[in-house]
């Protein structure tokens, strides 16, 4: 974010987003605008046909009608 922020200001007409997936198979599940000022960024909304879920441990889960993954940690 402090990279972010201190290249954005609110003249500047560029949109940031923020893509979320498993590194493993380069695959983005989610999807965010940063907006100007921004102090967090969250996970985002999930990208077509994805399900987010996160289990008792807090193991972000990635699913859908197409896609069956698992982020461990």
């Amino acid at each position: 974010l402090h990279l972010i922020n201190s290249v954005r200001h609110s003249d500047c007409p560029t949109r940031i987003f923020d893509v979320y997936g498993i590194t493993e198979v380069s695959d983005w599940a989610t999807v965010v605008e940063v907006h100007d000022r921004a102090i967090t960024i969250t996970l985002g909304e999930p990208i077509d046909d994805t399900e987010i879920t996160v289990d008792h441990k807090r193991r972000i889960l990635i699913g859908g009608s197409r896609r069956r993954y698992g982020l461990l940690g």
